[in-house]
């Protein structure tokens, strides 16, 4: 045990002693232009700082301070990478004989820009470039060291960033660029100039969400004498977000605002400017919120959806999910998801299956439609639009059918009150059983069916059907989605008699146009009289 001690004391007073004599064995003013010239010849870039040191403990390194790497000029002036403090840790054994050998640099406070420009070129895509015309380097750090050209920068072997950023922004031909930002990131690279995949381990935080991120993976050498942007990449990510809130409304705008936690895994492949994405995001709950000014109060409405599952798939600008399934106030979603981001975003929804999804919390409390009706919907068919004009560029067709519910929207009874009114002689029959009191009110029925098409964001249908246990309403023509124009054949029927009505202008402001041919069925004595009732009544406003 006596020896032991003496042998570790031994190895401590060396240790100190080499420390001590660091500052002895490197030349700083020569070390200083190596650095910077060297690094400047491997990047591709001009490499500044403020200040170079060396410390002793615990370790010896070189210190950088205010460390950046000169941007691309075709994507500006702003330094690509700022460091607070670098800090190149020492071999020891290679400084015994005067040679600087790095094992590790550590990253402090350190901010990148990361460019992607409309025609889909990096930033980074020319970094270890070799720089035209490099500047004449110093031979080597060591004491006694002459001027010759610059030695390649020796490799690292382990890379650390501790509170690291990185700002990430996709440029477009027109209009303002997205930016994304990483921050508080944690990053390390073990591995480095080995020629073997670099195994990389970090977490960080992307804004605007405050999505934490934790990965996993590894970056493998680029084929070749690629650059940095064709390197392989695979790894495992894991997220979690609070509340997507930020991070959709920069996305999809703020109107209307999609809100709720988000957990998801997901598996990362591709390359280094051209990465891929796999994996599931699910949440408990999401919530749409939007202002709705046409609305009686409160007018911030808001749609939730429960256990929102997400499958995902990101690739070559593409986004899929296959099937996204949702479920809200004990209906359920399923849809497959399909969203082209180039050259202009172009959404595909195929296979929606709707299964008993109540319409009064999506017609009535959040969009509060005029021509809302309550009941369980079921759904089936496809629709594509493009984002920048979704109601105008809308395309799809599905077969729908509403069970047993209740029109509930003013304007939907407006308009069945109005073929009654203007049926002239009929009406006054059918008033015997359905008083125009009745459309001011909410109107049980049965189900309402139809099959439909939609081009260009106009609906059309040829077999509507509205059923009670008083009428019958048939309908078929078409419907604006974005200007809300309509041109309907409606044909009313009843016990008693049918309207068969032209249903023009839009839906706010519709027109109505009782057309020949119209069957009365009631005593030829009564008809006279309940003719006069309807006329004196005509000009009354309808009861409410």
């Amino acid at each position: 045990m006596k020896w032991l001690l003496i042998a570790v004391g031994g190895l401590v007073v060396l240790a100190v002693a080499l420390v001590l004599l660091v500052p002895y064995l490197v030349d700083l003013p020569q070390l200083k232009a190596y650095v910077a010239q060297s690094a400047a010849q491997a990047l591709g870039r001009t490499v500044k700082f403020s200040d170079l040191s060396l410390s002793v403990l615990p370790l010896p390194a070189v210190v950088l301070k205010d460390l950046e790497i000169a941007e691309d000029p075709r994507f500006g002036n702003t330094p690509f990478l700022k460091v607070g403090e670098g800090r190149f840790r020492l071999r020891l054994g290679p400084l015994l004989s005067r040679r600087v050998e790095f094992a590790e640099l550590t990253l402090e406070r350190s901010r990148v820009e990361l460019i992607q420009d409309a025609s889909g070129h990096w930033n980074v895509a020319t970094l270890g470039a070799a720089s035209e015309g490099g500047p004449a380097a110093s031979k080597g750090p060591g004491r006694g060291a002459g001027t010759a050209a610059a030695a390649p920068l020796p490799m690292i072997s382990r890379l650390r960033i501790v509170d690291g950023a990185l700002h990430y922004q996709v440029r477009a031909d027109k209009g303002a660029p997205t930016d994304y930002r990483v921050e508080g990131m944690k990053l390390t690279l073990e591995g480095l100039g080995s020629g073997a995949p670099v195994e990389i381990e970090g977490q960080a935080q992307v804004n605007p969400g405050a999505v934490s991120i934790k990965l996993d993976g590894r970056l493998s050498p680029p084929p070749g004498a690629g650059t940095l942007t064709a390197a392989p990449v695979k790894g495992d990510i894991s997220l979690e977000a609070k509340d997507m809130a930020a991070l959709t409304g920069s996305l999809l705008g703020s109107s209307p605002a999609l809100s709720g936690p988000v957990k998801g895994k997901l598996a990362l492949s591709g390359t280094v400017g051209r990465l891929a994405l796999a994996g599931q995001l699910d949440s408990a709950r999401l919530t749409l919120t939007e202002r709705r000014p046409d609305c009686p109060a409160p007018q911030t409405r808001r749609l939730t959806l429960e256990s929102v599952h997400f499958p995902l798939s990101y690739d070559r600008a593409r986004l899929t999910s296959a099937p996204l399934r949702a479920s809200l106030s004990g209906g359920s979603i399923a849809v497959s998801l399909n969203l082209a981001l180039e050259p202009t975003p172009l959404l595909s929804l195929k296979e929606i299956t709707i299964k008993a999804l109540p319409l009064a919390p999506v017609l009535v409390d959040y969009l509060c439609q005029g021509y809302a009706v309550s009941g369980p919907l079921d759904l089936a068919g496809e629709l594509s639009a493009r984002p920048a004009n979704f109601l105008g560029t809308m395309n799809g067709q599905g077969q729908m059918k509403i069970g047993a519910g209740k029109v509930v929207g003013p304007a939907a009874l407006a308009l069945l009150g109005g073929v009654v009114r203007v049926g002239g002689a009929l009406s006054s029959v059918l008033n015997v059983d359905l008083p125009l009191s009745l459309f001011t009110s909410p109107l049980d029925f049965q189900s309402i069916t139809a099959s439909y098409r939609i081009t260009d964001g106009r609906l059309t249908t040829q077999d509507f059907l509205y059923t009670s246990e008083r009428m019958r309403v048939a309908a078929a023509g078409e419907y604006g989605l974005a200007d809300g124009r309509m041109n309907f054949d409606v044909t009313m029927k009843h016990g008693r008699g049918e309207i068969k009505a032209k249903v023009t202008g839009t839906s706010a402001s519709p027109s109505i146009r009782v057309l020949p041919g119209t069957i009365l069925r009631t005593d030829p004595e009564k008809l006279p009289r309940r003719l006069q009732k309807f006329l004196e009544g005509l000009g009354k406003p309808p009861a409410r």
